[in-house]
């Protein structure tokens, strides 16, 4: 699904802005998590067939407290049968009650371990390198981000043409993410069309200054569009583009915005900030 928006601030600058709908893949696994996890579910099911009669499978990987990753990998395993591990930052929160994401990547059966802030950037640093059996435990990055995730996302870009006879990747100036490890893109970038030109739209830490901002934007957006953004990802997407379409650096562009999911995080934000995102 790749709605056209319509409203007057883009027919004033020429500028038309698709949305591919990643987040209506599943309600668990959407957008960009499910394209990160596919291969490496895949990769993980195949590599344990010859010892699943012995051991339980069991896949492993890291994440923060409110990460969409851990959220997805553990509805993934879940659908697969296989145990999940999340290995997740910040040991603090072994003593306090499960924020929404935990609680929902738990409900799946997901077995943490929290462990603090310095072995955590160790451990992820270092990840590829963890000796574990491959035929028993498969080891995903923060985020998926590895070559089999890159890989899955892909398939972003490849599905815009599969899924519309309407669309072809070509007719679209511009495409636009946003970006956590960095891998969606990446991965998109092996897809893209010549006439594609790529923006990144990278995800801020200690930018509180953005928040008011974005939060004004996603009401709105949400109010004109009838679309959901996240204020961590898309949110952020989206509000660069338009920020680019008032400063006049994509005018008259047809530009296809990707919206990566992440929707399970607004509870969490919600209970941070203790506000609601949306009216409704």
């Amino acid at each position: 699904m790749t709605p056209k928006l319509k409203d007057r601030f883009l027919d004033k600058h020429g500028v038309e802005v698709y949305v591919k709908r990643e987040d209506m893949i599943d309600q668990h696994i959407s957008g960009n998590k499910w394209r990160k996890l596919k291969y490496n579910m895949l990769h993980a099911l195949y590599s344990g067939r010859e010892v699943a009669h012995r051991v339980t499978q069991c896949i492993i990987t890291f994440g923060g407290a409110f990460s969409n990753h851990i959220a997805a990998t553990a509805a993934t395993a879940s659908k697969c049968k296989m145990k999940a591990i999340g290995i997740i930052r910040g040991e603090e929160l072994s003593e306090q009650p499960l924020n929404p994401t935990l609680a929902a990547a738990a409900a799946n059966g997901m077995i943490f371990k929290f462990i603090n802030r310095e072995e955590y950037r160790l451990l992820t640093s270092k990840s590829e390198d963890v000796r574990l059996h491959p035929a028993i435990r498969h080891l995903v990055p923060e985020g998926g981000a590895n070559w089999l995730g890159m890989y899955g996302c892909s398939e972003i870009l490849r599905d815009v043409e599969l899924a519309s006879s309407s669309h072809d990747l070509r007719e679209f100036d511009i495409v636009c993410t946003a970006c956590g490890t960095g891998s969606t893109l990446a991965g998109m970038s092996l897809a893209a069309a010549p006439e594609n030109r790529l923006i990144g739209f990278p995800v801020l830490k200690g930018a509180q200054f953005l928040e008011s901002d974005v939060e004004e934007q996603l009401q709105w957006f949400y109010e004109t569009h009838g679309i959901k953004l996240d204020p961590i990802y898309t949110g952020k997407m989206m509000k660069g583009i338009y920020q680019l379409i008032q400063q006049g650096q994509i005018a008259d562009s047809r530009v296809l915005a990707i919206h990566t999911g992440g929707l399970q995080g607004i509870a969490g934000v919600e209970l941070k900030t203790g506000k609601k995102l949306f009216d409704s």
